[in-house]
């Protein structure tokens, strides 16, 4: 796993490079999310041409809640004082993730998470597999 976090001055977005697509949220002058696909088509997207790039799609999203959008949740909670679902243990478990793998990859071995996962948002079980085909 490698990890990079840059900021250029005139944009505030989010890209996520892999190896068989691309996935670009809030990139200035697109769509909110837009997925570059290498593979297949995404179904019920409609399709673009991202930054020149062919294969792309923008996917509908569904509204926007304070129940599904992290946000949302967090500036709901400051109003009405309830404390977050995302909370220090969960942020703690993201960064047991990214400094795991660093340890991994300096010394070559697997690095065994001790901190349980308590996702705020519910996803379905196959978008943690890597090989359902959820993405």
């Amino acid at each position: 796993m490698r990890v990079l976090w840059g900021i250029d001055l005139c944009q505030n977005n989010t890209i996520i490079y892999g190896r068989h697509g691309t996935v670009a949220v809030s990139d200035m002058g697109y769509p909110s999310l837009v997925v570059q696909s290498n593979l297949r088509a995404v179904a019920g997207a409609g399709n673009l041409t991202w930054r020149g790039v062919q294969g792309c799609y923008a996917p509908k999203l569904p509204a926007a809640t304070p129940e599904t959008d992290i946000v949302g949740h967090f500036v709901n909670a400051l109003r009405t004082g309830k404390a977050p679902s995302c909370s220090g243990s969960f942020q703690l478990h993201v960064h047991e993730i990214l400094f795991g793998a660093y340890e991994s990859a300096t010394t070559g071995t697997v690095y065994r998470m001790t901190t349980p996962l308590d996702s705020w948002n519910k996803l379905p079980g196959e978008f943690y597999d890597t090989t359902s085909g959820f993405i």
